[in-house]
């Protein structure tokens, strides 16, 4: 190979992990240059920083939904999603849009078993350490109560599944006291791993003793199952109308629905004589009401339907048995929405009375014969136990659709159910700590400023010298679920003027303290600033000369010196009250100037942000929680689209001697693959890097290289599946064909793993492991490991540290640290640049 195929082979070597590079990057990259723009200026000159120990956030399962979440409009055969939200009182506008020595071998044949947890409880039912005899008892004794639990539910016996459901609730408690109990030694999370440091091989012999990140993972998994298997059983004991009900049902009719939804949708707009016609702003209020009950779009579905499917009977109506089975799924999940809404008890007196006539009546009594559950509580627990198992993307689409397709149920016990799902299933997957000392950190360092200055004081012309010594701060306004922050400005301004009256000049001088806050905080909407609040104190005028112009005047000079001097001492406060005001609106003005152009760039690079994920992605930012304490800005947020969850484990804990943390959970970079359209897709190597470098914005990408003509087909069902486990970055690349060297491997899985290692330099960056696994190949494994390492080189490590802590002098004194890859978290810490003191914090964590 000569030196211009090397090179062109060398661009080529990075198509698969660019990807997910780019994703890591867009985060890393992206949120803390926002922080930079915090700073009153870009050039200070660094400073030691005092270590604070970061106030570790309460860590919860799962995070509540969000009221405000918006979903688009949806075509006929996909299920409509619902946004419930208060009411506003007194207003006709409609709301805002057995035994545990028992063994059930068979049970693994059930498709909602749990696989991926089963596996873990044996493992660890399976250790002979002497201090591990308990938590073995305990793993032994949960897994007999779970196979017995999904046994009897697929008896359809559920007395005996609940009693081994009440069971699992007390191992819940069970396992919290072991960890507790438990020597500190065997649950230690294991140290960042340098270059220097050997890896010491694992033989088969070896039994691996779970850390307490993995004991603590098993314990949430084991609680989010207890809450759904719950939640599914009262279901399942509830009566339900089942979809299947429809078939052959005569009652139901297309055309009857048709007409009363329009009959609504006249009446709403206020075109029949009816109650609409004599309330103020009608077509506003009725154009509301057909949003809020989605009745424009259901009458365009029912319409679409009726032209593609119309059968008539002796009426002229369409048949319920001509209808596909998802169209029809999609007018029970529309009914359930709308049944809903009408019915919620919290409409006021006022909505209640404008949806009290015979039209809404008729409409109503219509949609309960079309009301069904489409989705069983058991297709659910299958999706559920699916998407724990694999984490990819088709499968959170598909438990996310399930979970939101039951939360607008009819039947309660349904509802809960999902609604459940999506509040464990659809926290925060994005976490951005911030302390005080970074940020003060990064505000300029006070001047004083001299300047000349031109007034007016009780009418008369003054001039002269002003020098003001400022000092700037931010401080944290503690806030349960706010984000607030304090811009603390004090200072003295020290002046020497001179005035000229008509035969006087005076010579005086004055200094007075001020201090100012201006009160932000960081929405959904960016910075929102309030005004300034200016507080002068301490002002004093002194009057420290004064000449005449009858000074030469012996007999004069006296009488005119003490009675300039009296009417100076009559008017001083006055003076005084003028120079204060005229100090604070100053101040005022120059506050709220300066901080309004420096929060103006951060928010125009937020609104990037948010824009990118949009245009890009079509994704939105969802703020999940938000709090302020008197040293750290704690901001949990998600990342999600229309059609997937989020986040579902706690966040690591933010190590102490850390001034940010940034925490991503493994659903972004998934989310963002699966924005990338590769379930199904043929294509080539160059073809996919266009498409990559287009999705990104990175032009450079699409150059073109030696192995461009190689044709991929990936998976349909989760092509590509990013884990953050084991310390670990897994890529999971599912193929249905690779066509290399004439010759074409199918249906085969690549897994490739990167670990976070610090250099002999100090730089963080990730390394690929050097095995590559290959799943499924049983011939051409030379060429697919040589094919594969070509794209994954091991020699190539992605650097963690961001550019701009070496080109930003504010940030010369920091560095990136504390990376931790655990409970599908990828989380980097800024700390202070010392090597030393990484490697003696790393395992540093406040309780």
């Amino acid at each position: 190979m000569n030196v211009n195929q090397l090179t062109k082979q060398r661009k080529t070597t990075q198509q698969m992990m660019i990807i997910i590079a780019l994703l890591l990057s867009f985060f890393w990259h992206g949120f803390l240059p926002i922080l930079s723009n915090w700073a009153f200026s870009q050039e200070t000159t660094p400073s030691g920083l005092s270590q604070v120990s970061p106030i570790s956030p309460t860590s919860s399962p799962a995070s509540q939904l969000s009221p405000s979440t918006n979903f688009p409009k949806l075509a006929v055969n996909t299920p409509v999603s619902v946004k419930l939200t208060p009411v506003t009182s007194g207003t006709l506008e409609p709301p805002g849009t057995a035994s545990t020595n028992i063994s059930f071998s068979e049970t693994a044949k059930c498709e909602f078993y749990p696989l991926h947890f089963a596996e873990n409880l044996r493992a660890i039912a399976q250790l002979r350490h002497p201090d591990m005899s308990e938590l073995s008892q305990w793993a032994e004794r949960t897994l007999a109560h779970l196979e017995a639990l999904i046994f009897y539910v697929n008896q359809n016996n559920p007395v005996q599944a609940w009693s081994h459901l009440k069971q699992l609730e007390k191992f819940i408690v069970e396992l919290g006291t072991l960890r507790t109990n438990l020597k500190t030694q065997n649950l230690s999370t294991n140290a960042l791993p340098t270059e220097l440091s050997p890896e010491l091989p694992q033989t088969d012999t070896q039994e691996v003793i779970p850390t307490d990140v993995a004991l603590e993972e098993l314990l949430l998994a084991l609680e989010r199952r207890v809450i759904l298997w719950g939640a599914a059983l009262q279901a399942e004991t509830t009566s339900a109308f089942p979809i299947s009900q429809y078939f052959g049902k005569k009652s139901v009719d297309v055309q009857r629905l048709k007409e009363r939804t329009l009959a609504v949708e006249n009446y709403f707009l206020g075109k029949t004589a009816s109650l609409a016609n004599n309330v103020n702003n009608k077509e506003t209020i009725g154009l509301l009401w057909c949003d809020y009950l989605d009745v424009r779009s259901f009458l365009a579905d029912l319409d679409a339907c009726q032209k593609m499917f119309y059968q008539p009977n002796r009426r002229g109506s369409t048949l319920v048995s001509t209808i596909p089975v998802p169209m029809l799924v999609s007018f029970c999940d529309r009914a359930n929405v709308v049944l809903l809404r009408l019915n919620d008890q919290e409409l006021t007196e006022h909505q209640r009375r404008y949806l009290n006539v015979p039209v809404v009546a008729l409409w109503r009594e219509e949609l309960a014969n079309w009301s069904a559950d489409t989705v069983t509580p058991m297709m659910l627990i299958r999706g559920m136990e699916r998407f724990e198992e694999t984490g990819g993307m088709s499968d959170m689409e598909t438990l996310f659709r399930l979970a939101t397709r039951l939360s607008f149920s009819r039947t309660p016990a349904f509802r809960q159910l999902g609604l459940l799902t999506s509040e464990l299933y659809g926290g925060a997957n994005v976490k951005v700590y911030i302390s005080k000392v970074l940020i003060n950190h990064l505000l300029p360092p006070s001047q004083p400023e001299i300047a000349t200055f031109r007034d007016v004081i009780q009418q008369q012309p003054v001039f002269g010298r002003r020098r003001t010594d400022t000092d700037i701060e931010m401080s944290f306004v503690p806030a349960a679920d706010r984000l607030l922050l304090s811009l603390d400005v004090s200072g003295t301004v020290k002046t020497t003027s001179r005035a000229n009256a008509a035969i006087t000049t005076l010579f005086t001088g004055g200094q007075a303290e001020y201090e100012a806050q201006k009160l932000i905080e960081l929405t959904e909407e960016g910075f929102m600033l309030a005004p300034c609040h200016v507080q002068v104190r301490k002002n004093r005028l002194e009057l420290l000369n004064f000449q005449t112009d009858f000074d030469r005047i012996p007999l004069l000079s006296g009488l005119v010196r003490s009675a300039v001097r009296n009417q100076y001492e009559s008017r001083q406060p006055d003076a005084q009250s003028e120079t204060q005001q005229k100090i604070a609106r100053q101040v005022r003005e120059r506050v709220n100037r300066e901080a309004d152009d420096r929060f103006k760039t951060f928010n125009e690079k937020y609104h990037g942000l948010v824009e990118e994920l949009s245009n890009s992605f079509d994704l939105f930012l969802e703020k999940k929680d938000a709090r302020t304490e008197t040293d750290w800005l704690l901001t949990s947020w998600a990342i999600r689209s229309q059609d997937f969850l989020s986040g579902n484990t706690p966040a690591p804990e933010t190590p102490a001697g850390s001034f940010a943390d940034l925490k991503v959970h493994e659903s972004v970079i998934n989310m963002l693959v699966g924005k990338l359209n590769f379930d199904g897709k043929t294509a080539t190597v160059g073809e996919i890097r266009r498409d990559v470098a287009e999705k990104f914005n990175r032009p450079q990408f699409a150059e073109p290289g030696e192995h461009d003509n190689v044709q991929i087909a990936f998976a349909k069902y989760n092509p590509i599946i990013v884990r953050f486990v084991d310390g670990r970055i897994e890529i999971s690349i599912a193929l249905d064909s690779l066509k290399i060297q004439r010759q074409t491997y199918r249906h085969f899985k690549v897994i490739v793993r990167y670990r976070p290692i610090v250099t002999n330099d100090g730089e963080l960056v990730l390394k690929r492991d050097p095995v590559i696994n290959l799943i499924n190949v049983s011939r051409g494994q030379l060429v697919l490991r040589a094919a594969f390492t070509t794209i994954f080189p091991p020699n190539r490590p992605f650097s963690l540290n961001p550019p701009f802590l070496k080109n930003d002098p504010r940030f010369s004194s920091l560095t990136t640290g504390h990376c931790r890859l655990e409970k599908g978290w990828f989380a980097v810490a800024l700390i202070a640049d010392d090597t030393e003191s990484l490697s003696n914090k790393s395992n540093t964590v406040v309780q």
